[in-house]
C-alpha cells in the first residue's frame, strides 16, 4: 500500500524532497485504515503523525501545507 500512496503523491506533483511528503503518505495510510481520522484532523490525525515522526503537531501541519502549496504554485522552488 505504501508504494501506491507514494505513486499517487508523485503523480499529483508532490516531490519526496519535502518532509510533508512523508507526513502526507503516513496520514493517507492512517485514514485508509480508519476513516474517523478525517473527522478530526487537527485533534487526532496530526498528533498521531507527530508522535510517529517525533515532531510537533504544528510542524506536521506546516510541512503538509508547504508541500501542498508548492504543488499549487509551481513558481516556488
Amino acid at each position: 500500500m505504501e508504494t501506491e500512496i507514494y505513486f499517487l503523491l508523485h503523480s499529483l506533483g508532490i516531490g519526496a524532497k519535502y518532509r510533508g511528503f512523508r507526513y502526507l503518505a503516513y496520514g493517507i495510510a492512517l485514514c485508509m485504515e480508519d476513516e474517523d481520522y478525517l473527522l478530526r484532523v487537527s485533534k487526532t490525525l496530526y498528533p498521531k503523525i507527530a508522535q510517529t515522526f517525533q515532531v510537533s503537531s504544528s510542524c506536521v501541519e506546516r510541512d503538509i501545507r508547504t508541500a501542498i502549496s508548492r504543488l499549487l504554485d509551481p513558481r516556488k522552488p
